[in-house]
């Protein structure tokens, strides 16, 4: 079973991130709960924003540009 997402042909698949400890811990983490999320990568940089947004008290249409997990 795969979640879906409109845009899922154009999100890069987890086996071409870059980050090896990445990489192998959500093929696990996917494995060990019975699903596949094809947009991983893109949530968990969506992730990193929110976490940093709150904790730096800064908003997110403020942040940086970050280096994705993908690059």
């Amino acid at each position: 079973m795969a979640v879906q997402h409109k845009y899922a042909s154009h999100i890069p698949k987890i086996a071409i991130v870059s980050n090896p400890y990445l990489r192998d811990h959500w093929q696990l983490s996917q494995k060990a709960i019975g699903i596949e999320i094809d947009d991983l990568p893109v949530l968990y940089d969506a992730w990193r924003r929110e976490v940093l947004s709150y904790f730096l008290d800064i908003p997110i249409s403020r942040l940086p540009k970050l280096v994705s997990v993908n690059d």
